[in-house]
């Protein structure tokens, strides 16, 4: 008798590549906190961080559960700007192209920050960085100062709300395409915040490791989570030194 062949699973779209399931995210988050409560694979830097993330303020999470990115009766919420809140709470929503594209939008909000809260949301989907330094030997200006100083500013009114949103599209998302957006809108955030970031690394971490090990599935957005890492850890050790 022939061998009988086995049901094989239908291949995923290109832009699916990458997530897990929730069962395996679930399993690999228990064998990452163990790891992590233990010290094993980080650096004295870290378990600090980790340690001072775990005294903090039980602020850290915004909104009440894992499916709502927005809490009206979170005092925090006034401090976050308008266009942030909106855009935020399009990633609730079940398209994916709508998530991807309020994730692009932030990206952009934060690259080309403005006080105004006039503005469409999405306008800053199609926008670009324009405010470019042409100044004679790359002086900064006080305009782009003022940029710089309002990106910060808008970083650390976001960085509240990145353990949710991790916990809500790292690995778990079934479109690449939003996941690895996501870590193109953290690069920013990181490389604003400075140490604020350790108040939220506890929460964070786990997910983001997942995506830095997963590069069998998705190398782009292993690469670009790993490079965030390899980059913060370098800034704080020089700091520490």
């Amino acid at each position: 008798m022939g061998k009988q062949k086995t049901s094989s699973e239908p291949r995923k779209p290109k832009n699916q590549k990458g997530s897990i399931s929730s069962s395996k995210a679930a399993n690999v988050l228990h064998q990452t906190s163990s790891t992590t409560s233990t010290g094993g694979g980080t650096s004295s830097l870290m378990n600090a961080f980790l340690t001072k993330g775990s005294s903090s303020s039980s602020s850290s999470l915004i909104g009440a559960s894992s499916s709502t990115m927005l809490s009206n009766s979170d005092k925090n919420i006034k401090t976050l700007h308008p266009t942030l809140q909106a855009l935020l709470k399009h990633l609730n929503k079940k398209d994916a192209t709508t998530r991807l594209k309020a994730l692009q939008s932030i990206t952009n909000f934060l690259n080309n920050p403005t006080t105004s809260t006039d503005n469409d949301p999405y306008e800053y989907h199609q926008s670009s960085n324009t405010n470019v330094n042409n100044t004679a030997n790359n002086e900064t200006t006080k305009e782009e100062q003022e940029k710089n100083k309002l990106t910060e500013e808008y970083c650390k009114q976001l960085l509240p709300y990145m353990p949710e949103i991790f916990k809500k599209i790292a690995i778990l998302d079934f479109d690449r395409r939003v996941r690895l957006q996501l870590f193109h809108v953290f690069k920013i955030i990181t490389q604003n915040v400075g140490k604020d970031l350790g108040r939220y690394l506890k929460q964070i971490l786990p997910y983001w490791l997942m995506e830095i090990v997963n590069e069998i599935n998705d190398l782009e957005i292993s690469k670009l989570s790993n490079q965030i890492f390899l980059n913060i850890f370098k800034t704080l050790e020089k700091q520490e030194n």
